[in-house]
């Protein structure tokens, strides 16, 4: 499948009473769990999930316009942004691959 390019979202992991809780903060799914890296991999599943039903709805464009999300061209890269960090949280990037939109 062609690729238009990728997108970086910002995963914000925060532990609550030994329990971990992450957030995508530009598509606002979020999950818990008491380990990190299954916290991780169920974060990259919803997300992936999100990102098929707003293709498959046709409203991608329209959700990452409102919600200022850029389709980055090429390979992912180290991309910048500046995000505050709170005592006790951890922040880290999740870069998917966009697909080029059916129609295009």
């Amino acid at each position: 499948m062609a690729t238009e390019g990728y997108i970086a979202l910002t995963l914000r992991i925060t532990q609550e009473e030994g329990v971990f809780v992450a957030v995508c903060e530009e598509l606002g799914v979020s999950t818990s769990d008491d380990r990190l890296d299954h916290v991780i991999k169920e974060m990259q599943v919803l997300v992936g999930q999100h990102l098929n039903s707003l293709e498959k709805n046709g409203v991608r464009a329209k959700f990452f316009k409102k919600h200022g999300i850029q389709i980055h061209k090429g390979e992912p890269s180290a991309v910048r942004k500046r995000v505050p960090v709170r005592f006790g949280e951890m922040v880290t990037r999740l870069t998917e691959r966009i697909p080029v939109m059916a129609g295009a």
